[in-house]
């Protein structure tokens, strides 16, 4: 199976944004910002990765893997809705939103409110179901603002 994650082409300083299409399930995502490739603080660069069946020690739960990333690893598809639930990694959800969370940006962590993707977990499970028969796929991920970031 093929994948494509389409990253929004505007900025927004909640994160980094796209649409994760999956043969006929179209999923939003969310990463974290557009850090040059940073470990833990950055969605990863444009390009065509592996995807592999993996487990998610922390949410105790079977994940894809993106594989094979420049100097980065254990980048996860899972459930997510802000910038704030990934390290590196991308979360999926039905649509877009706003909601509050503490922000990992500032140092005194305040309650904001930022953009965020929502029905993380039911666009997950749909996500899984869509890849219930794959161990192994392709994903490319397109990125208009990447050069500029």
């Amino acid at each position: 199976m093929i994948l494509t994650l389409l990253r929004d082409p505007d900025f927004t300083a909640d994160g980094t944004f796209g649409t994760l299409t999956c043969g006929k399930l179209v999923l939003r995502t969310v990463e974290d910002d557009r850090k040059h490739n940073q470990r833990r603080e950055s969605c990863i660069p444009p390009g065509t990765y592996i995807l592999r069946r993996a487990w998610y020690n922390q949410g105790h739960y079977e994940v894809f893997q993106i594989c094979d990333v420049p100097n980065r690893e254990h980048i996860l598809i899972h459930i997510a809705n802000t910038e704030e639930d990934v390290m590196g990694c991308v979360g999926v959800g039905l649509r877009d939103g706003v909601l509050r969370v503490q922000d990992e940006d500032d140092p005194a962590h305040p309650w904001v409110s930022k953009k965020a993707v929502v029905n993380s977990g039911p666009a997950f499970h749909r996500f899984m179901e869509t890849m219930a028969h794959v161990d192994v796929a392709q994903l490319t991920i397109v990125d208009p603002l990447w050069e500029v970031s």
